[in-house]
């Protein structure tokens, strides 16, 4: 029987590269980049894991000023099929209900809303099993004023 050393290397290479891929943790940060709030605007920021994401996505919301100042920073677990949801702005608690709220005075009108998502290890990125929403709404009422659905995403290993 004759041997093929190089075959055999490569079928262990590519195992190799394959357990690899499959143990490492990815992170994927979504940022719609600076916001400005109006008088009587609040800004919803959702996150939603559909029903194929993995149980348990550890999540963490940060907002910046623009001086690259952290403002908020809250982390949580997102479970599968659940969202959640931080409004930021003036006090809209009785407008509109959501999860977490981040109250800010009326000398602050521009802000940089971060999601930054990790994902358990797999051999691709999982972020299309999320899906991000920022929405500007009226704090008196809770009418939807505008949405921004897209992101700007970036990966990282």
């Amino acid at each position: 029987m004759k041997k093929k050393p190089l075959a055999t290397l490569l079928a262990l290479a590519s195992l190799e590269t394959l357990s690899a891929q499959a143990t490492a943790p990815s992170q994927a940060t979504l940022t719609w980049g600076a916001v400005h709030l109006t008088a009587g605007q609040a800004i919803v920021l959702s996150l939603a894991a559909n029903t194929q994401a993995p149980p348990a996505l550890p999540v963490e919301l940060t907002l910046t000023d623009r001086s690259g100042n952290v403002v908020c920073r809250y982390s949580t677990m997102l479970n599968t099929g659940h969202s959640i949801s931080l409004i930021i702005g003036p006090d809209a608690r009785t407008a509109i209900p959501t999860d977490i709220y981040a109250i800010v005075g009326p000398d602050v009108r521009v802000l940089t809303p971060t999601l930054k998502i990790t994902f358990p290890p797999g051999p691709t990125s999982q972020v299309d099993l999320v899906t991000p929403r920022l929405e500007f709404m009226d704090a008196a009422t809770g009418r939807v004023v505008a949405i921004a659905a897209n992101p700007h995403t970036s990966a990282a290993q």
